[in-house]
């Protein structure tokens, strides 16, 4: 996979070494910690890859009911914990603001969204983790594109 669409500037000057790295860990326990580090939330996209590596992982373990799909199988797992973390996210936010004397905690946004995609909007994770099998570049894109996500823009 190439992790390069995951940069935010494209510029041979900045050095992604490190974060391509993170990136690119597929072990079950590098997942759930950069997972629960909030490593995901810094923004959509990372946030998207982060789904796109725990489906990854669900698929491999799962003994699923037939009558589900894969994606909808996953984010119902998933959805299991997610409020723990999106209250962790938020205590961090108020404990950040506090800290900071009134900055906002940029993560929070992103969890944010990531609600979003799992409770209202979840069809586009649903669709986003199916394109992902074939192609993640395009999958990512095409959360991004008019013609494929009309009412989610990141």
């Amino acid at each position: 996979m190439d992790l390069s669409v995951l940069h935010a500037v494209k510029s041979p000057d900045r050095d992604y070494t490190m974060k391509d790295k993170l990136n690119g860990l597929t072990s079950p326990l590098g997942c759930r910690f950069l997972e629960w580090s909030g490593w995901y939330n810094q923004n959509i996209s990372q946030r998207l890859l982060g789904h796109y590596r725990l489906y990854q992982l669900f698929k491999a373990k799962s003994q699923v009911d037939s009558q589900l799909s894969l994606p909808v199988a996953y984010m119902a797992n998933y959805r299991t914990l997610h409020i723990i973390k999106y209250v962790l996210s938020c205590i961090t936010a108020v404990l950040y603001y506090i800290c900071t004397l009134g900055d906002s905690y940029h993560p929070v946004a992103v969890e944010q969204l990531n609600k979003q995609l799992l409770y209202r909007q979840y069809t586009i994770l649903q669709e986003f983790l199916a394109k992902a099998e074939v192609d993640f570049d395009k999958a990512l894109h095409s959360v991004y594109s008019a013609d494929g996500n009309p009412s989610f823009r990141a």
